[in-house]
């Protein structure tokens, strides 16, 4: 599942993925206008209709978000999400609302050349600020969080409130890369997820 653009953050890393593993890459429809937990309900019934069964979700910053809230509404074999939203201080939440609002510098927030392109995903993302994770009980699936050290969206000191609010999580830092790290960084993007995917699936 994608961010607050399209699923074309996945492109980088598909074809550095085993060929043995199957992966389905979806739309998420409308992010600029549904919350998270209303595409988490949406892309469920989605993946009722493929006949997918306890699939590994994974998750790019909203997307993340959107994975964690799938987890919740249906059996999952793991969860990996890349940079969550949804762990950030309210002060921060704002902060970046404000910044998107004002259309200051997305392109450098966002970590890419393709100004455009960071505009389209900023006006997105900025009505998600207001989703927060919670209840970290009902998650029951193993759950890896990844965090990109370069990343000025979603900081990686949210691993520190995210450690508190969903304690039986593993966690993985990135060195390289801002907050697009799949395609800053696709080779180490790829190498977590499939060794997460690896340890979830007993192999």
């Amino acid at each position: 599942m994608h961010d607050g653009g399209d699923n074309g953050v996945w492109e980088p890393i598909l074809d550095k993925l085993p060929g043995f593993v199957q992966v389905a890459v979806v739309d998420m429809p409308a992010v600029h206008r549904a919350g998270v937990p209303r595409l988490a309900d949406l892309l469920a019934d989605r993946a009722r209709e493929l006949g997918l069964e306890a699939p590994h979700v994974v998750g790019h910053a909203l997307g993340g978000a959107v994975a964690l809230e799938l987890a919740r509404r249906m059996p999952v074999s793991g969860v990996t999400a890349f940079c969550p939203i949804g762990f950030w201080t309210r002060s921060h939440a704002w902060y970046m609302a404000v910044r998107f609002r004002l259309s200051c510098d997305p392109a450098r927030l966002l970590a890419t050349s393709d100004i455009q392109a960071a505009r389209d995903a900023a006006g997105r993302v900025a009505g998600m600020w207001r989703y927060a994770f919670r209840h970290p009980e009902s998650i029951t699936a193993p759950v890896l969080l990844a965090w990109a050290m370069r990343d000025r969206l979603v900081p990686p000191t949210d691993a520190n409130r995210a450690r508190r609010r969903l304690p039986q999580a593993r966690q993985v830092m990135i060195p390289s890369g801002g907050h697009l790290v799949t395609h800053d960084d696709p080779t180490t993007v790829a190498a977590v997820l499939f060794d997460w995917h690896q340890k979830i699936s007993g192999n």
